[in-house]
């Protein structure tokens, strides 16, 4: 919690009693660093002892793979960089980066994010194009997919999320805006896709719209593989270092602005759903019909 207790001491700063709009972006900060950590021990709080242990033994192993990571960086960085030139020098290494983010486009498919990183290995900023196009199709793909043939799964899937069924439970009729600033949440890209072709008023032609509209953010993933590439080559101490402090922000601020999105849009569908409530209590006190019977009923229990 030393974050949120960071976060809260610069909020209540002096310098920034006059600055109402940045004050509420870190107010907005700490509510994500507080609802995380609240979620995450009553989720640990939830399970049994064995779950808990393995629980336990897997962030050991994530964090044995961090430190392993800061120890052998170098080495692990070239064999990630002869990787993506390997693919890169192959005459159908665009199409078989293409074919594996598709492939991964499908529930509950993983690795999205790695394979983006990738494309910024391989190509640099000119592996954006590819990467849009290739998550777009595989998007549609996937949405066709789960809407067609995959209902039940797709279903299921929107539910079994609070975060899916939370967006995804006032989609019905709402503008490609929102649909965008859904594709712009930090949810896992499979799952998403799979969790939106649930909502039936959602056309494919939509959703795809959105997909390529929210697509920017993948420059995020782009950078970063880019950045790894430059390190690894790089030999000037000062322009690693520099590298080094550009992607180690964009790790961190990428994950943070798009967890801001979310609580936004979350903001948003509960104004939605306040606006549908409302709605609806003034369709129903306006039915003749349903006043009418209010009344018979009324006057018979007068009657009685």
């Amino acid at each position: 919690m030393a974050l949120y207790n960071f976060s809260s001491s610069i909020e209540d700063h002096p310098a920034l009693q006059n600055h109402p709009r940045f004050r509420r972006i870190i107010r907005d900060l700490r509510y994500g660093i507080h609802t995380s950590a609240t979620k995450t021990s009553e989720f640990y709080s939830r399970q049994g002892p064995v779950n808990r242990i393995l629980l336990v033994i897997a962030g050991l192993a994530f964090l044995t793979i961090i430190v392993l990571f800061a120890i052998y960086r170098e080495s692990v960085l070239e064999l990630l960089v002869s990787f993506a030139d390997a693919l890169r020098a192959l005459q159908y290494g665009p199409f078989i980066l293409g074919g594996l983010v598709v492939g991964v486009s499908f529930p509950p498919l993983i690795g999205y994010s790695m394979l983006s990183s990738l494309c910024g290995m391989m190509y640099g900023f000119w592996g954006w194009p590819l990467l849009a196009g290739s998550t777009v199709l595989g998007s549609m793909l996937s949405f066709l997919a789960c809407r067609f043939l995959f209902k039940d799964y797709a279903l299921r899937l929107a539910r079994s999320n609070a975060k899916f069924a939370a967006l995804t439970g006032t989609m019905q009729g709402d503008g490609i805006w929102l649909l965008m600033m859904i594709r712009l949440c930090p949810l896992p890209y499979s799952l998403s896709n799979g969790a939106l072709a649930s909502v039936h008023t959602i056309s494919v032609w939509r959703f795809g719209l959105a997909t390529a509209m929210a697509t920017p953010k993948l420059f995020l993933h782009i950078f970063v593989g880019d950045r790894l590439v430059k390190i690894t080559t790089e030999t000037d101490p000062a322009a690693k270092v520099i590298n080094i402090i550009s992607m180690s922000l964009a790790i961190i601020l990428g994950p943070v602005t798009a967890y801001l999105i979310y609580i936004k849009t979350v903001e948003r569908v509960e104004q939605n759903e306040a606006y549908q409530a409302v709605e609806l209590e003034n369709s129903t006190s306006l039915d003749p019909e349903r006043d009418s019977f209010d009344i018979e009923d009324e006057d018979f229990e007068n009657q009685r």
